[in-house]
């Protein structure tokens, strides 16, 4: 039954797609496949291709028992992939090359975030669809610290409240529609008309889509 364990091609396939399940899970959270970038997406889609061929060969070529273990320890690699994603893009160096920002990274690692809270945040970011121009190219560095700092310094808000209202303005910043709780938040800092107009232009893009 687990005779496939001293077979040398299978030790082989398993890293193949080990290596695979890593590349893929970190470079989920990239800039290229955040924004939706065709080349960047496709490279994601091939890799993930090829990961499923390479556990079809194993299902064919030895048994479901070890293509179950090597799922398993896919899995398990993911896991881990996504705890690094998620401590890298938090609190990890600013030089490295992450979809979240220097001023949201600043402001968010001094607040004392629960884990599942910060994974909810950086999934519901991963997915966000661009739907207006970016507002970050048009503000200074100033502007956009101090809408970060009237977030921190909010007594409207919770710990929890403050972090979806860090990652939606974010997510605006960079062109996105944010999750409607991260705009319930905002509203509580900027006001409804703030989030009206956030509205307004992503009906507008809708209706000329």
């Amino acid at each position: 039954m687990f005779s496939f364990f001293f077979d040398f091609l299978y030790w082989i396939l398993l890293g193949a797609i080990l290596v695979i399940t890593a590349v893929v899970t970190l470079k989920s959270f990239s800039s290229g496949v955040i924004s939706k970038r065709p080349g960047s997406i496709a490279l994601n889609n091939l890799l993930i291709l090829a990961g499923f061929g390479l556990l079809v060969v194993i299902f064919i070529q030895y048994s479901w028992l070890a293509a179950m273990l090597t799922i398993i320890a896919a899995l398990i690699v993911m896991g881990i992939g996504g705890r690094v994603v998620e401590r890298r893009m938090i609190r990890g160096p600013m030089t490295t090359a992450e979809p979240i920002t220097d001023y949201l990274r600043e402001n968010v690692q001094r607040l004392n975030i629960r884990d599942e809270v910060l994974a909810g945040l950086v999934s519901e970011y991963k997915d966000l669809r661009v739907v207006i121009e970016p507002l970050r190219e048009k503000m200074t560095e100033d502007e956009i610290r101090a809408l970060f700092a009237m977030i921190a310094a909010s007594h409207e808000l919770l710990v929890d409240d403050k972090a979806a209202a860090h990652f939606a303005l974010d997510a605006i910043l960079d062109g996105s529609f944010p999750p409607a709780d991260g705009l319930v938040q905002l509203e509580k800092v900027f006001g409804p008309e703030f989030v009206k107009s956030i509205l307004e232009k992503d009906a507008e893009l809708r209706s000329n889509s």
